[in-house]
């Protein structure tokens, strides 16, 4: 008559072989401890649980079942001894009878460990523990390779017992093999999960990829399916002991089970990317792992620094959540979670670890577009803090819409003012020129006829014309700079010729005012690659605020050199200086220092240094000050010179 085993799987020849050998007794034990783990609702039906019954199949201390991982270590599955499982590593070389059923792939018996040469080396540790029998017996769970280990401290092993444990292990893979309700569990989480993480790694119980989706090229420069088959561990190293990812169970917490998650651990892929990994435990009667790879933001925070559920969601798609958000998604399903974190509600009700837990939800707009950050806080200070945060946004919102709407009103009056400038200018440049030119002919075709008073009272108009006809100048320059509509030619300019003509422009006004005007230029002075007048229009100011500022009995000295590519030309002077505080208001349109120098009028619009910088940019240079009070200023001008064996003109 067939055993109960054989009438439940009549199409397995390796159960008709085993009721062979085996009594009816020990057929109805194997029986009673099949349907308390096959059973859904069991206290029995997790391997842990299998372990623990197999107290009733034979004589045991304890039962370990172990995977191998790699060509060096084992990982311990699961035991009937809750403390020694999950993430614990074992060294194969401590353990030669799993090396030996690993080699030959068949049972190992040593009914007696005194009399084992195969133990003689780890003899003296088994006796510590009161070992006096142990056998190993291989199986396959889940396209895992498996390897059960029974320690006896009495009585011994014998052969029928070894042929009951392989018997139990060949049921336990036909329960493995028969667990549909918990492998649609676990398809359920890890699509959910899938959707919060960058990469999403499941890894089988010997820590090898079953599957692997994401941006898995980005992160490990790979292929899916090239890294399915692989060590997971090797997938990472850790930034921290500069060591690979070979310990990456160690790095991460024991696994709880049920879908929650281990502690996140920082580790680098090898691709180069630093990421925070999260590992738990895929629900299934076989253990599954599953890691859940998030890129780091380098440039700011990551959602791992929140201590609060996070996600970070793009139109309608989680595309990244933390560790604390992971340990939530046991609750919802993903269409559910997705519905309320995309939603306008501001609660919601989850259930965690210790039982439904109401939420608020807070929502912020991220840079990036169609982005946000959802933040979920139970009551607590963490929940009064962000809606602290949240007026605050309100307020800070209101104040910046302000602020634009400020800074609108200032571009428009700008542009009015750039405006104003241009057509003043515009408009008083053809009277000046014929009030000069009348003035002009007055003082030469005319001037015998003029008394000395009358010439004197010309000669002051004369004076004011030109100074007013600088002042439209500067102001259609300034004007044209701010408009972006500045005239230049570029062209190779030979920099000698404009400080001659410098020089001798400004030689008078320097002797009138008691001053030594010099140069000091490097020979062989590189040519300049820009405009020729332009340059000439701002060394004329730089000169002319030099002698404008410098008291009688000192000097202005204007140097020139090649510096690389570049030519850099220095006006020097002794005068009066400029304070620290005054050295970027100078360069302000209209601003005029008219403090701490005393006895020197302040003349000029104050626009000779705005025009001079922003033509020097225009072509391609740069003006910068240093200045010591009481000692006197330099002025630095850098431009580009002319290409080096470059024979154009222009």
């Amino acid at each position: 008559m067939d055993r109960p085993m054989v009438a439940r799987y009549p199409s397995c020849p390796a159960c008709r072989k085993l009721s062979a050998e085996l009594g009816e007794a020990c057929w109805k034990v194997l029986q009673d401890w099949h349907d308390a783990v096959a059973a859904p609702d069991s206290s029995s039906h997790s391997l842990h649980g299998a372990l623990r019954g197999f107290g009733g199949i034979v004589p045991a201390n304890r039962v370990s079942l172990v995977t191998p991982m790699g060509e060096d270590r084992l990982r311990v599955v699961a035991s009937s001894d809750l403390r020694w499982t999950g993430d614990i590593l074992i060294s194969l070389e401590r353990y030669p009878e799993l090396s030996t059923v690993l080699k030959t792939g068949r049972p190992f018996l040593a009914e007696d460990v005194k009399t084992s040469p195969v133990l003689r080396p780890v003899l003296p540790s088994l006796e510590g523990l009161g070992i006096v029998s142990l056998m190993a017996i291989p199986l396959e769970l889940s396209s895992v390779p498996m390897i059960f280990r029974l320690l006896s401290t009495g009585p011994s092993y014998g052969k029928r017992d070894v042929t009951m444990v392989c018997a139990a292990a060949h049921l336990l893979e036909h329960v493995a093999s028969a667990q549909p309700t918990s492998a649609s569990r676990a398809t359920a989480w890890k699509e959910l999960v899938t959707r919060m993480a960058d990469c999403v790694v499941e890894v089988l119980a010997d820590g090898r990829v079953a599957s692997i989706e994401g941006r898995t090229v980005e992160l490990f420069g790979r292929a899916s399916t090239e890294l399915e088959g692989t060590q997971a561990a090797d997938l990472f190293w850790s930034p921290r002991t500069e060591s690979s990812g070979r310990h990456l169970f160690r790095l991460l917490e024991p696994f709880r089970g049920g879908g929650t998650w281990a502690q996140t651990t920082t580790l680098r892929t090898a691709g180069g990317r630093t990421t925070n990994v999260s590992l738990a435990e895929l629900p299934g009667f076989i253990p599954r792992m599953l890691l859940a790879v998030r890129v780091v933001d380098e440039r700011g925070l990551s959602l791992d620094d929140l201590p609060l559920p996070a996600f970070r969601i793009r139109g309608q798609t989680v595309v990244a959540a933390n560790s604390h958000a992971m340990e939530l998604s046991s609750s919802p399903t993903a269409d559910e979670l997705l519905k309320l974190l995309t939603g306008t509600g501001r609660t919601l009700s989850l259930k965690g670890r210790t039982g439904s837990v109401e939420y608020q939800i807070f929502r912020h707009t991220l840079e990036e577009p169609g982005e946000a950050l959802v933040l979920l806080a139970g009551a607590g200070p963490w929940a009064d803090a962000l809606q602290r945060i949240e007026a605050l946004r309100g307020s800070l919102a209101r104040t910046m819409r302000e602020l634009e709407e400020a800074q609108q009103r200032m571009v428009r009056l700008e542009t009015l003012k750039s405006h104003f400038m241009a057509s003043s200018a515009h408009e008083l440049k053809t009277p000046l020129t014929v009030l000069q030119s009348y003035v002009e002919i007055l003082t030469t075709d005319l001037a015998d006829g003029l008394s000395d008073e009358q010439r004197s009272f010309l000669e002051i108009v004369y004076r004011n014309v030109l100074r007013l006809r600088r002042l439209v100048l500067d102001l259609t320059d300034l004007a044209a700079l701010e408009g972006g509509q500045i005239s230049v030619e570029i062209g190779r300019v030979e920099l000698g010729n404009i400080v001659d003509r410098v020089v001798q422009d400004m030689q008078p006004r320097a002797r009138e005012g008691g001053l030594r005007l010099e140069t000091e230029l490097a020979p062989h002075l590189p040519d300049l690659r820009a405009d020729g007048s332009r340059v000439e229009q701002v060394l004329h100011n730089l000169v002319d605020n030099a002698i404008k500022y410098t008291p009688a009995g000192g000097s202005v000295t204007i140097t020139a050199a090649g510096h690389g590519d570049s030519v850099v030309v220095e006006v020097r002077d002794t005068g009066v200086g400029i304070q620290p505080d005054e050295k970027s208001a100078i360069f302000e349109p209209f601003y005029r220092v008219t403090g701490h120098r005393p006895g020197i009028a302040a003349e000029g619009s104050g626009l000779g240094l705005t025009i001079s910088r922003r033509i020097l940019g225009a072509l391609g240079g740069r003006l910068t000050v240093t200045s010591v009070p009481g000692k006197g200023s330099t002025f630095r001008m850098q431009l580009p010179s002319w290409p080096e064996g470059d024979t154009r003109d222009d």
